[in-house]
């Protein structure tokens, strides 16, 4: 489990006011009805936001309301889209009297501004305008009507450091959407004339931030002493936390390291390791006429995340949009405004200045029209910028075999990854799979390899590795030879084939019919020759110098070759492999179950009758002997004496109780939202080792690891 802090002093307050949180509200400062709004990181220490009301119970005056927008840049650069949130909590102080606050929260559906004033009215006909003529959001259009959740908070001395709401279903759902977080709190009280201010900065400590308790689908973990794995340790590649594999140097072999991944998906999964290397999406066309493509594109080895939107401002010349995306929260280009240096078009390879991404001229199809819209990400990899460039390229990684090393099963740890476009069956020790992209100079020959899908996998050794190609027409018969591929054909089909390109009939305008399987079929015939380029399909385009003059059935022959890996050493299993099936380098466990977890439903623990009792909210997971680690989850935990966890045993299971029985008394009191995990289940064992090269001067290996479902 891992906590995260947002906006508290010391460290990450900075992050909190360089993300921006924008507030307003109608309500100013002691009861005047003037709009109050501001963006958090003015310079003024006695910075405080009005979030109570004034007037007497049942008045128009009883309810006062803060809309927060926060900018998610930062938390998605810290979190990434995908991780398991057990725990987000909203932390302020209240500072006024010494009367509580019930807080509301809702989720905001639509964006908004400062400067926004649109439902600025009171009521729908438009007549009466809301105080201090402030915007205010309309019920079931711009704020969904359920209530998020409810907090009763307090300005008490006591409890005024530690108010607390849960804001965990709109932080997944930014996350998970890639949008800023909309919230729109609103106080209640029944006791009649209060004024209660949320502490913006009345003093650094009660700063408000976002408390997250968090696990990843997969995660990683040290090994213990024994060998086993390490629950309270996940590894981590932050300053001060690093996972060392020894000093090696001038050709040498270090010692083997253990780690340990758990599954936390829910399901049964494939996955498989690797170093954090730079992948891309598949291109789409998001806007436009033309029927023009993009096959791909080509992140450079410390490429960084970045959405990335080619705009056409001719037929063929674009300008490249690069936008903040997963983990990264800079935009390098943010919007089209005639940066040369953002400029391209089809027929010469595009570099970006920043970022590391390349869309080369082999990737374009011909036909984009101006105003066509392209757009791709880049998931980027922080490695070589975190640590040295060459940090993870001489470290090996292997399975384990009964607490030990495989020795016949070690393979570089910076792998790739590609997915078959065709079906495939294991009927030979040598197979050839056409794949949606690769480098060669990625897959070195003689790499252990692997294909697998959700029913089977299969471990063979890197032979060849290969780019799109398309041959030069051969002629067969004795007429003339005047055919050839137009210069700018660039060949996207997912299969090795033979186009064969044949004159089926002679005379003012000869014509031809072409075929994609080597003749065995004909696809279209009497196609008239128009001495200009002509598509066939899949890229290729052919062209003739002369439209005249040719012998009836002499045919041209024209090889294509896909992106394709060629695996040598397979055993023959006749197992098959459809399109998207992996192919990969990296390290692949296949049928990993899930990691068992759930979360305290009601408070349990020492202080309550029976302290053997733990409530949580999916009992029916667990059995009787089952061994659990308990864990307080969030940051306060003031008051605990010694560890914030524990270790216990499942006796008997309630589950109409909602709760378990447990075969010893607890030691530390519970409360809803803290993380439960069953200690076995879901996990598979690695080792991993530095091996130098004959000239490397001694360094320290650190590795930063990735892992994929299938």
């Amino acid at each position: 489990m891992r906590t995260w802090i947002f906006g508290q002093n010391p460290g990450q307050f900075a992050d909190w006011h360089a993300n921006t949180i924008y507030i307003r509200s109608p309500y100013g400062p002691w009861g005047d009805t003037i709009l109050q709004e501001f963006v958090s990181g003015i310079n003024d220490d006695n910075e405080r936001q009005t979030i109570g009301w004034y007037g007497s119970p049942g008045s128009n005056s009883q309810h006062k309301y803060v809309l927060m927008k926060i900018l998610m840049n930062q938390v998605r650069a810290k979190l990434g889209q995908v991780p398991i949130i057990i725990q987000c909590n909203f932390v302020c102080a209240l500072v006024g009297n010494s009367n509580s606050l019930q807080v509301r929260l809702y989720r905001l559906i639509s964006d908004w501004s400062l400067n926004n004033v649109t439902n600025r009215y009171k009521d729908k006909t438009g007549l009466v305008t809301w105080d201090g003529d402030a915007w205010f959001p309309w019920w079931g259009s711009d704020v969904e009507e359920p209530i998020i959740s409810t907090a009763q908070w307090s300005s008490s001395a006591v409890l005024k450091l530690g108010n607390r709401i849960d804001v965990k279903p709109i932080i997944e759902k930014s996350l998970r959407d890639n949008t800023d977080a909309m919230l729109y709190f609103e106080g209640y009280n029944l006791d009649g004339n209060q004024d209660l201010y949320w502490n913006w900065r009345d003093n650094q400590p009660n700063n408000p931030y976002l408390e997250f308790t968090y696990i990843y689908p997969i995660e990683f973990y040290a090994p213990l002493v024994t060998g086993g794995i390490d629950l309270l340790n996940p590894m981590d590649d932050t300053l001060g936390n690093e996972y060392f594999l020894g000093a090696v140097e001038r050709g040498e072999t270090g010692p083997a390291a253990k780690g340990w991944l758990k599954n936390f998906s829910g399901a049964i999964s494939q996955i498989d390791v690797w170093d954090d290397y730079p992948e891309a999406t598949q291109p789409f066309q998001l806007s436009g006429t033309g029927v023009g493509k993009l096959d791909f594109a080509e992140p450079g080895e410390v490429a960084t995340s970045q959405k990335y939107t080619v705009e056409f401002y001719s037929a063929t010349q674009f300008e490249v949009k690069a936008e903040a995306y997963r983990e990264n929260p800079t935009s390098y280009h943010p919007q089209i405004n005639l940066d040369a240096s953002w400029r391209g078009d089809i027929y010469s390879d595009f570099n970006s200045p920043l970022g590391n991404c390349k869309i080369p001229a082999s990737a374009w199809q011909r036909g984009t029209f101006t105003g066509d819209e392209f757009v791709f990400n880049i998931k980027g990899n922080t490695t070589d910028e975190t640590w040295p460039a060459d940090s993870n390229e001489q470290v090996e990684i292997t399975f384990d075999n009964a607490g030990n090393p495989d020795s016949s099963n070690w393979r570089p740890i910076t792998a790739r990854r590609a997915k078959s476009r065709l079906t495939v069956t294991i009927d030979a020790a040598e197979k050839f799979f056409p794949v949606d992209f690769c480098n060669p100079a990625h897959w070195p020959v003689g790499n252990k390899a692997f294909v697998m899908n959700s029913s089977f996998i299969d471990h063979g050794v890197v032979k060849a590795v290969q780019r799109p190609s398309i041959g030069t027409p051969a002629l067969t018969g004795s007429g003339l030879d005047d055919m050839t591929v137009e210069i700018n054909s660039n060949y996207n089909g997912n299969a090795r084939t033979t186009y064969r390109v044949r004159i089926d009939a002679t005379g003012g305008t000869d014509t031809f019919e072409w075929s994609n399987d080597d003749g065995a079929t004909w696809q279209d015939t009497g196609v008239a020759i128009t001495g200009s380029p002509q598509v066939l399909e899949n890229g290729i385009w052919i062209e003739f110098a002369a439209v005249t003059g040719h012998t009836l059935n002499d045919y041209w022959s024209i090889d294509a070759e896909p992106f394709g890996v060629t695996l040598e050493g397979l055993s023959i299993t006749s197992n098959g492999y459809g399109f998207g099936s992996l192919v990969a380098t990296s390290l692949p466990f296949r049928d990993v179950e899930p990691s068992l977890y759930t979360t305290v439903s009601a408070d349990s623990g020492a202080s309550y009758s029976p302290a053997s009792r733990l409530y949580v909210e999916s009992p029916g997971l667990f059995s009787p002997g089952d061994d659990l680690l308990v864990q307080k989850s969030g940051t306060d935990v003031s008051g605990i004496i010694g560890d914030p966890w524990e270790w216990v045993t499942v006796d008997t299971v309630n589950v109409a109780g909602g709760f378990l029985v447990l075969d010893a008394l607890l030691q530390i009191d519970y409360v809803k939202g803290d993380f439960v995990t069953k200690t076995t289940g879901g996990e598979r064992a690695f080792w991993m080792r530095p091996v130098a090269t004959p000239i490397t001067i001694e360094e320290l290996k650190k590795f930063r690891l990735n892992a994929k479902f299938l």
